[in-house]
């Protein structure tokens, strides 16, 4: 028989946010379909905006709200990491007799 071994903290963390942003991601994707009028839900009328000479209003897809989520929490991942590869490195010789 087997044991059943314990994540460790980083492996569960990893896979938390890996499944997070893949449920996140097929959401979009799957949402993307689904057109909705944010003039109606707003209860303003239709803007008509003059883009480069086309008439527009604001008809959005699903997925666009959601995909800002994903991409925001994605580049907050990033910002983190870089964050601590930065804060790992050591100062030059001048700097640290400086603060000594």
């Amino acid at each position: 028989m087997s044991e059943i071994v314990p994540l460790k903290k980083k492996t569960f963390l990893y896979l938390l946010l890996a499944s997070f942003f893949i449920t996140n991601a097929l959401i979009a994707e799957l949402g993307g379909v689904k057109i909705f009028s944010l003039e109606k839900i707003l209860g303003i009328p239709p803007l008509q905006l003059n883009i480069f000479g086309v008439v527009t209003d604001l008809n959005m897809s699903v997925g666009v709200l959601i995909w800002c989520l994903f991409f925001q929490i994605s580049l907050t991942n990033i910002l983190v990491k870089m964050a601590c590869a930065v804060s790992a490195l050591s100062p030059p010789e001048w700097w640290v007799i400086r603060l000594s």
